[in-house]
């Protein structure tokens, strides 16, 4: 609480107080009537592209950007169209992303309408995952970029976070932040059945109580390109994108799409990204970079892998 006084101003710390108690309860409220699970159909876009599975996300998600900008509205008295056409770009595009990313860019869209048109191989059991991955490539890092090249949107990737010069400052911070996060992977959340439940993400690769080596090295690649999407998405595009309209209730907007992303992974998980969303996306516009960012996400992530990996007797050979 004391690093989120230090990175966010007054209005900031109200506004995202109010949508922590909001995306909180939102996020209760789903795990609690297990809306992830819901065996639900909905054809908007033909019989042959029926998806199952939870299809309220990008509602929630739609209804909580709503509700975002009428405080706006209340607080500062920026209406949507007030805002300029980047910034309204920015904002609608990355919902829609995040959207199309939820329907048709996760594993379970592949399993359902792809797998039975590849060819299988050894890596088989990891294509939804590679899939997963290379949607997050090309929707969160390759559409924005390409946006930018396009001249839909103005300036270029240094704009939005991608700059390099001065990226190692407060790199004390994310060291910081990094070993205690990792510390409580280690000493709690590793030995919750709900987080051996749901890691390590490469357990269709474990054959008995073994993965081979290369095999986890090429999925930890591909899991790291879903970071780097990731934040260059989060806290690149969307928090740079809407700091000019916005300033730091940029980032209050950013989690929002970020919390509810994380629908479907274990409770702790979800709620926590709601304060690692603000923290990250506050240094990011701190020293103008999102790739500290990456390593520190990664190496969480990476940590997460391995806990869970050595709680269940798992042997890399």
């Amino acid at each position: 609480m004391l690093l989120l006084r230090r990175l966010l101003d007054r209005e900031t710390l109200a506004v995202s107080s109010a949508m922590a108690l909001v995306l909180a309860g939102t996020t209760l409220g789903w795990y609690a009537l297990d809306l992830h699970h819901a065996k639900w159909v909905l054809h908007p876009f033909g019989e042959r592209l029926v998806f199952r599975g939870t299809w309220l996300q990008p509602l929630v998600m739609f209804v909580l950007a709503g509700v975002f900008f009428v405080q706006v509205r209340v607080v500062r008295g920026l209406r949507w169209r007030d805002m300029s056409r980047d910034g309204r770009v920015v904002a609608g595009s990355s919902l829609l992303i995040i959207a199309v990313l939820w329907w048709f860019g996760r594993g379970g869209f592949y399993s359902r309408h792809l797998h039975a048109h590849m060819p299988s191989s050894d890596f088989s059991p990891l294509y939804s995952f590679f899939y997963f991955s290379l949607s997050c490539v090309v929707l969160r890092l390759g559409l924005p970029l390409v946006m930018m090249r396009l001249g839909v949107l103005k300036g270029g990737p240094r704009d939005y976070g991608f700059r390099l010069k001065g990226a190692s400052q407060l790199w004390w911070v994310y060291l910081a932040l990094a070993l205690v996060v990792c510390g409580v992977v280690v000493v709690y959340a590793s030995n919750q059945p709900a987080f051996l439940a749901k890691y390590p993400l490469c357990r269709a690769m474990i054959t008995g109580d073994r993965i081979l080596l290369w095999h986890f090295l090429l999925y930890q690649l591909a899991y790291l390109m879903v970071f780097v999407s990731g934040e260059s998405f989060w806290r690149g595009y969307i928090a740079f994108g809407l700091e000019k309209d916005l300033g730091k209730l940029a980032l209050v907007f950013m989690i929002i799409p970020y919390v509810t992303a994380h629908f479907g992974k274990p409770l702790p998980e979800t709620l926590g990204a709601i304060a690692t969303g603000l923290v990250l996306g506050g240094l990011a516009l701190k020293h103008r970079s999102f790739w500290l960012g990456v390593a520190a996400h990664y190496s969480v992530a990476l940590t997460m892998d391995i806990s869970a990996i050595l709680r269940q007797g798992i042997r890399l050979i």
